[in-house]
């Protein structure tokens, strides 16, 4: 059941699932009964041109309703918790400022603790190594 009075302006409603389970049916709801964005919080929908089995929301849905953290790259760059975290940031950031509400809702647990819990990530880069060869011992060496 939804409360009746909306929640303090610039508060962030969160909605996490798994697929399919109505995240989306229930963001749209909130959305329009709080006038409310949605900031989409998941790691495949950031990707352009990947619409199928990502569950975005469609084309009506978006035009309703102003959705952020969809369509954000290409499927060939990358993109980390701390690249969501810090474009979280200034989608709210703007939201407050505008003294709306906003729904996060997605099934990318790391994005949303990322925003939530204020992760903080390294600035740098760090290369990846090949661990496919080291044997077991080896690799509780380097943890």
């Amino acid at each position: 059941m939804l409360a009746s009075t909306p929640p303090t302006q610039g508060k962030i409603i969160t909605i996490v699932g798994c697929t399919a389970s109505g995240k989306t049916a229930l963001a749209m709801e909130l959305a329009r009964r709080y006038q409310a964005i949605i900031l989409c919080a998941d790691s495949r929908t950031i990707y352009r041109e990947m619409d199928i089995g990502t569950a975005k929301p469609t084309d009506k849905e978006r035009h309703e309703i102003e959705h952020y953290g969809l369509d954000l790259i290409s499927p060939s760059e990358q993109y980390s918790a701390f690249q969501f975290q810090h474009y979280a940031q200034q989608v709210m950031l703007e939201a407050m400022r505008k003294n709306r509400c906003i729904v996060m809702v997605g099934g990318s647990g790391m994005y949303i603790d990322a925003v939530l819990f204020d992760y903080h990530f390294r600035d740098k880069k760090v290369p990846a190594e090949d661990f496919s060869g080291l044997r077991r011992d080896e690799l509780v060496k380097r943890a």
